[in-house]
């Protein structure tokens, strides 16, 4: 708003207004409308700007507008952390020095940071003393002026010794160094500061019985009181003295004020400064809450680990932990929740609590201890999934650690849980508690070749018959399911005067395979010195995710003349041998066991009828189960 003049004086805007006088024959100054308007409308614009409503019944309402601090308060900072926008209502033009403004922070700031006010481009902010801001500076109600080209935060002068403002709390770190003297500590700071011994504890240096040793921070004299924790590596001769940061030497002497003698000052030691000489701490018979000379406890207190006034040996406390006494207790609960109770008793659980345990009962499930009636806490394995049937067995050794929320189950991972045997077709059904399994299975074996009568001067040769492939994988819980087909391989058959049967196949569902063997094939009307192998290896298996190979041929059948010959030996397996070599015009041997090949024949012309190779042996299947 500005002046308006007189209505008659427009060509002087700073004319004075001049009250009319009749009698004197003055004429008053014309009022222009703007005169009277413009005022009015300045102060209702004041009035809503301080959220009040005009009202002639209210002739203060400028002071409270003014009162309400409105004018000037920029509501919630916006923008983003360290780079903050507001606005005020009415909205200033340009930034003027000795604009103060009130603004509330939501969002802290993180270090140095500016303020964009009503769009008129970002200022930086800082302290009163023009301090850079730190984390935290700006948070809730902040009170800004600006000056020159930047905002200030109004009255935040920094602490010193000798005036009074804002601080930064020292951090862990320079509360440990103890050399800041700008910056106060919290009670915890502090707290971790003199629990650490930081300030008192040092190690010595030095030749014996001339110590030096330096703290942090260092002190600047010796002082009454002053008590320090020092390692002394290097044991004492004799009479003693000790330097601490630079200070002058002074003696060190034992409680009752005599010089220290030798291996008084050995390991850690804790003296009293006496103003001109540092003091072993006296002795007294000692407690929990002071030091003192002690008798140390027996075998059985050891043992019983009740007793708080007397320390153990090194060798009682060997004794007592290879006994495994404190930490080992029978289970007396029930199934799937044990209990135990220890000796002696532990106060609360904590993490790390160990406990062995006889168990009483087989699990069947997740299962529960309870530790001398503090409450029933699961047991889990590491991975903290509960525990699975049969895993704690009647009898068996449990080792059990508390992790703070239950007790996990220290078993080695891989514990056979249980063998199941195959030697014909059925199903699986996996135990209880079975985590992953290893089957290990061989096909059926062939048959080797019987032989027909050949022609005179010649000879028949039957091959033998060839082993089955060996196939063993390992397979988890999820990929075995509830159940799994078992299929054992049939042998192969044997036959007069006719090629041997091939064996069948081994399985387990689709998950793993091994293939029968092939049987021996007819060399028939030969002349001497003749041979007849079987050439093939049975196919390879499949989902042999550990180990597979196939089946061999065995040895060949031959004959050195129409009377000196030997029929084949079948081929050899993991689990079986194949059928024996013969003599001419005999039948071939059968396999033993599992898996392997019949033998072969050898025939001339003396035999009275047909010869039949030796029958393969069946199929077999192990399936070794453990737990987690």
């Amino acid at each position: 708003m500005q002046y308006n003049q007189p209505f008659d004086q427009a060509s002087n805007p700073n004319a004075s207004y001049v009250n009319g006088n009749p009698s004197s024959g003055i004429q008053g100054s014309i009022i222009p409308a703007g005169a009277i308007e413009y005022p009015q409308r300045e102060l209702i614009s004041l009035i809503q700007a301080g959220g009040l409503t005009p009202n002639n019944n209210d002739l203060a309402q400028v002071a409270k507008a003014i009162q309400s601090g409105k004018l000037n308060f920029a509501s919630t900072a916006g923008g983003v952390v360290n780079a903050y926008t507001a606005s005020v209502n009415p909205a200033p033009t340009a930034y003027s020095s000795g604009l103060i403004v009130n603004v509330w922070f939501n969002t802290p700031n993180t270090g140095p940071s500016t303020l964009n006010l009503n769009g008129l481009g970002a200022k930086g902010i800082y302290n009163s003393d023009g301090s850079d801001l730190v984390a935290n500076d700006l948070v809730n109600e902040v009170v800004l002026i600006y000056f020159s080209s930047a905002f200030f935060i109004v009255n935040r002068t920094v602490a010193t010794e000798t005036s009074r403002g804002i601080l930064q709390l020292a951090t862990a770190t320079e509360t440990a160094a103890g050399t800041n003297t700008s910056k106060p500590a919290s009670v915890a700071r502090m707290a971790a500061a003199v629990q650490s011994g930081s300030w008192t504890v040092a190690n010595t240096a030095g030749p014996a019985n001339t110590y030096t040793a330096s703290l942090v921070p260092a002190p600047a004299a010796y002082t009454w009181g002053m008590i320090v924790s020092l390692w002394f590596g290097t044991a004492n001769t004799g009479a003693s003295t000790l330097s601490l940061n630079g200070l002058p030497a002074i003696p060190v002497l034992g409680g009752d004020g005599q010089p220290v003698v030798a291996n008084d000052l050995s390991g850690n030691v804790t003296l009293v400064c006496a103003g001109t000489a540092f003091l072993l701490l006296s002795t007294r018979p000692a407690k929990e809450t002071n030091r003192g000379v002690v008798q140390l406890a027996d075998a059985a207190t050891v043992i019983a680990g009740t007793d708080f006034t007397k320390p153990v040996s090194v060798a009682r406390v060997a004794a007592a932990v290879q006994s495994g006494n404190w930490n080992y207790a029978p289970d007396i609960g029930v199934v799937n929740g044990l209990w135990v109770n220890l000796t002696p008793a532990p106060n609360a659980y904590y993490a790390g609590l160990s406990v062995t345990v006889k168990v009483a009962n087989t699990n069947t499930g997740a299962a529960t201890v309870n530790v001398n009636g503090l409450g029933a806490k699961s047991i889990v394995h590491k991975d903290g999934t509960p525990l699975q049937p049969r895993e704690l067995q009647a009898g068996q050794i449990a080792f059990l650690t508390y992790d703070g929320t239950n007790f996990q189950f220290d078993v080695s991972y891989g514990r056979l849980l249980n063998i199941q045997v195959f030697t014909s077709s059925g199903t699986y059904v996996p135990t209880p508690g079975m985590a992953f399994c290893r089957p290990r299975l061989v096909g059926g074996g062939a048959a080797g070749a019987g032989g027909n009568i050949p022609a005179s001067g010649q000879v028949t040769l039957g091959a033998p018959g060839t082993a089955a492939s060996y196939a063993e994988g390992k397979f988890t819980a999820a990929q075995v399911g509830s159940s799994q087909v078992v299929t054992i391989g049939a042998a192969g058959a044997k036959a007069l005067g006719a090629p041997g049967g091939n064996g069948g196949a081994t399985s387990l569902g689709s998950l793993i395979t091994a293939p029968g063997g092939f049987g021996g094939q007819q060399l028939v009307n030969q002349v001497a010195p003749t041979i007849n192998g079987n050439g093939n290896v049975s196919t390879a298996p499949t989902g042999a995710n550990v180990v597979g190979f196939s089946g061999g041929g065995g040895v060949s059948a031959f004959a050195v003349s129409t009377a000196v010959g030997v029929g084949g030996v079948g081929g050899n397996g993991p689990f079986g041998t194949g059928g024996a070599g013969v003599g001419t015009n005999a039948n071939g041997a059968d396999a033993s066991g599992y898996g392997a090949g019949g033998g072969g024949v050898c025939v001339n012309i003396g035999v009275g009828g047909p010869t039949a190779g030796g029958s393969g042996s069946p199929g077999y299947m192990i399936i070794e189960e453990y737990s987690l």
